[in-house]
């Protein structure tokens, strides 16, 4: 299977979404604020909702990686007709990356009002954590952030993951501007790997034994930047 890492479009939020469910099944924090099939479908619809807005925002950028499968087919006519090659396409992963801004438009992605099926006090408290936790790390100084990035269960270590990370590390390299992520506990090995260091750790009081960390990847070319978060 061949791997192309593509800008997302308007078509493909809602397997955006599908695939953001799948490779969150698992997780508590998820289940806290979404704790019904009922909460869990209301997320989905808003992550293909949030997903169609950001797609056409110029300050984010939508990453999918589609990986293609190439095969033969023969006619059993003859053993003289010709093997024709047939393509089929999936969309492998995701990624959320926002751009720097200098000043944030807050009218721009209203936020959603959730229903009563969902957790607002699992909401509103993995809010504060996130908002606190980034402000410590990189306060002001205007940053790239990976809101998500998430692959299929079926193409999990395949290298999508690490061309839609890449593509967010070289705009660092480009601008000189730091990256700021949140990770699951299971996954900081990768984000270690390509030079994000933890700078914080997120507790969930609602859920006590859950924990995130908070990550910055810092360009190696400009120094301006790095001084800028210490």
């Amino acid at each position: 299977m061949s791997l192309k890492l593509c800008f997302a479009r308007s078509e493909d939020a809602a397997r955006i979404a599908e695939i953001y469910m799948m490779a969150f099944d698992g997780n508590a924090m998820v289940h806290a604020q979404f704790p019904t099939n009922t909460a869990l479908r209301e997320f989905q619809q808003v992550i293909q909702a949030r997903t169609l807005v950001d797609i056409a925002d110029v300050n984010t950028t939508i990453l999918v990686v589609r990986g293609t499968t190439a095969t033969n087919e023969r006619s059993n006519e003859t053993n003289d007709t010709p093997e024709t090659i047939l393509e089929s396409e999936t969309i492998m992963g995701a990624a959320k990356w926002s751009h720097p801004v200098e000043v944030q438009d807050e009218n721009f992605k209203a936020p959603h009002t959730w229903s009563d099926e969902c957790s607002s006090a699992a909401l509103q408290d993995w809010r504060r954590v996130t908002e606190k936790a980034e402000n410590e790390v990189v306060g002001q100084v205007p940053h790239y952030e990976l809101s998500f990035l998430v692959t299929h269960p079926m193409h999990e270590r395949k290298g999508a993951g690490s061309l839609m990370l890449q593509w967010g590390i070289e705009q660092c390299e480009k601008t000189g501007r730091p990256a700021y992520l949140e990770s699951t506990v299971e996954a900081t090995s990768f984000y270690e790997k390509f030079g994000f260091q933890a700078k914080a750790t997120l507790s969930f009081e609602t859920l006590k034994t859950y924990k995130e960390i908070g990550f910055l990847y810092e360009p190696k070319g400009l120094s301006a930047a790095s001084d800028a978060v210490r």
